[in-house]
């Protein structure tokens, strides 16, 4: 199963309810929800997307059904904008 993990030279701030990551690189910043910011603080390590909704589930006490394709698609999000990208 693919694991993800975050870019290295990515500098995130939480602000409120939100999180922007600036990416060093590209010169691009990345606005994200406290929910995405969670995923964010997970991808520190390689993670697989069952182990992240697991982990949202438990340790950040999300309810609501989070669906594989939406982790999936928020995960290509990330990879497209060059914030995270697949554990080789």
């Amino acid at each position: 199963m693919k694991q993800f993990i975050r870019n290295q030279d990515m500098e995130a701030v939480q602000l409120d309810s939100e999180w922007v990551i600036l990416n060093t690189e590209a010169y691009t910043v990345t606005k994200i929800n406290e929910l995405g910011g969670c995923c964010w603080s997970l991808l520190e390590n390689p993670c697989t997307i069952p182990s992240l909704i697991k982990s949202l589930q438990t340790d950040y006490q999300v309810e609501d059904e989070l669906s594989f394709e939406d982790m999936e698609s928020f995960l290509s999000e990330l990879i497209k904008y060059g914030l995270i990208d697949y554990v080789n």
